[in-house]
């Protein structure tokens, strides 16, 4: 693999941002929001292999879940998985649905990874995409530079789909944002 469907979004923030510098609090932030961000993918993960099979197929039975003894990590994963429960209601009982399903074009030479991919028996596909961010107080929504990336990324794994997988129809095609919120502890006001 020579490319990573990744570096055209990074590429876009370079070209769209050239002159961005992060302060060194703004890097340590960032590499939180980062670890936090992997730690509840790990979570949908977890939630789905729970309830399907690696070929994609459902389970009769979910399987038991983690114990997470930290509080606010346990009061996120509670969260995802009522997500993820109201999402599958959404999608046909016999589909097939994935997670982290990595998808490859030989031609450009060039990958990406599917958070949740959902493929009907009619052969329509539905992309999503978990997406773990703060959004400031003072904003009503993602903001707009974020939602075009997440556009440049979703629109290529629909590309790589239509041209590579034979994919002709597509359903949802989404980042789903999941609000973090953080707060400074020990910090007297």
């Amino acid at each position: 693999i020579t490319k990573r469907v990744t570096d055209r979004v990074k590429a876009w923030y370079a070209k769209r941002f050239p002159d961005k510098k992060f302060t060194e609090v703004q890097k340590k932030f960032n590499e939180l929001k980062r670890e936090t961000g992997i730690l509840f993918h790990g979570y949908f993960e977890e939630i789905h292999a729970r309830y399907f099979n690696e070929d994609g197929t459902r389970r009769v039975k979910p399987l038991s879940r983690a114990v997470i003894k930290n509080r606010e990590n346990e009061a996120a994963y509670v969260k995802i998985e009522e997500y993820y429960k109201d999402l599958l209601k959404l999608i046909p009982e016999d589909s097939l649905i994935l997670s982290e399903v990595i998808i490859f074009d030989d031609v450009e030479k060039e990958a990406g990874t599917i958070d949740f991919l959902a493929i009907e028996p009619s052969g329509k596909a539905h992309i999503l995409d978990w997406k773990f961010m703060n959004v400031p107080e003072t904003s009503n929504d993602v903001a707009w530079f974020k939602q075009n990336a997440y556009g440049i990324q979703l629109g290529r794994y629909k590309e790589i789909l239509q041209k590579r997988y034979g994919i002709k129809e597509f359903g949802m095609i989404r980042a789903i944002p999941f609000l973090m919120e953080f707060r400074k502890s020990g910090i007297k006001q």
